[in-house]
């Protein structure tokens, strides 16, 4: 639960009858066991769950002496599995290939004030989506490994995107490791962006697609004896159709649409470790610059430099750890 004094949304200011309260659940069950020889299957079915739900306290409207009371409030119910099965083949290449199947029984949003009772939003969606994927990672030499992979995925709204990752590593020294990193991802629209609608300040776009990125990286390792480890990376990262806050023009209502670009160079330094009482630890620090292409702008926030530092602590004979991080 947290309460909401900062007047978010046009609220009353301060009132400690603000809140939101977001709750989940999660429950997995897994299978794997080898089916042949160099080969072996794995499958999980899962259910999750989230819930949210909001109290918002408006000014008093014309004709009424109280505060509005809002409610909003969202539930999401999910039943989804999948299977894999990893070989190795020809000695040099091991192999997966999976499917998932991700079935959104209950995508629900609903939204009315209180006393006197007025509906608001009343969404109810279901979908499906599914994937496929295949992963190979070939041994070239003990020194050099190539890993590629190929995935699809299908979402009922929207349609399908594939998208490929491939990776060259290679260890001229047994403690140093430099990797080449090529891949494509995307961000599907949430129901939020898709369905959500006020009928005062913000409307619903249907037709949203999926956010796009395209992102390459270098990243050299060195083991500095025992358990330590520095590392370096350069990378970029090119993103397209990024979903955004427009103002329709014909309703002045708030709407997203896939309008925006983004690039985003950038260097990161690390250094992690453990010693032999089980204390470890990591500090980093990432210098990078996000901006828009077409105004050559910085984006809000995506912060130039960042530092983070964090450490855990082992407690009863290593069976409990706590952890802290300062970012």
């Amino acid at each position: 639960m947290k309460g909401i004094p900062t007047a978010s949304f046009g609220q009353v200011f301060n009132d400690n009858r603000s809140q939101t309260i977001d709750s989940s659940g999660y429950l997995k069950l897994g299978y794997s066991r080898p089916i042949f020889q160099d080969a072996e299957f794995a499958a999980d079915v899962y259910f999750d769950r989230a819930i949210y739900h909001g109290v918002y306290v408006y000014s008093p409207v014309a004709g009424l002496q109280t505060d509005v009371l809002n409610e909003d409030a969202s539930r999401g119910d999910v039943l989804g599995t999948n299977a894999r099965i990893t070989k190795t083949l020809w000695q040099k290449h091991k192999a997966t290939v999976g499917v998932e199947f991700r079935d959104n029984l209950r995508q629900d949003q609903t939204n009315y004030n209180v006393n006197p009772f007025q509906p608001v939003l009343d969404d109810r969606q279901s979908t499906q989506e599914w994937a496929a994927f295949v992963e190979d990672e070939f041994t070239i030499r003990r020194v050099l490994i190539l890993n590629a992979g190929l995935r699809h995925d299908q979402y009922q709204p929207f349609g399908g995107t594939t998208n490929p990752r491939v990776a060259l590593i290679y260890s001229p020294r047994r403690r140093t490791t430099l990797k080449l990193i090529y891949g494509q991802a995307f961000r599907a629209p949430n129901d939020y962006e898709l369905y959500y609608s006020d009928h005062v300040s913000i409307e619903p776009n249907p037709y949203l697609q999926t956010e796009k990125i395209r992102t390459e990286e270098f990243i050299w390792e060195q083991d500095v004896g025992g358990d330590f480890r520095i590392s370096a990376s350069g990378f970029g990262s090119q993103f397209t159709d990024l979903i955004t806050q427009e103002v329709d023009p014909k309703t002045a209502f708030i709407v997203y649409e896939n309008s925006q670009s983004a690039h985003n160079r950038g260097l990161e330094l690390e250094l992690g470790g453990k010693i032999p009482s089980g204390l470890e630890g990591r500090l980093s620090y990432t210098l990078q610059k996000t901006v828009d292409p077409s105004t050559r702008l910085s984006l809000s926030d995506s912060p130039t430099q960042l530092a983070k530092a964090n450490i855990i602590f082992p407690l009863a004979h290593r069976s409990l750890t706590i952890g802290f991080e300062l970012q």
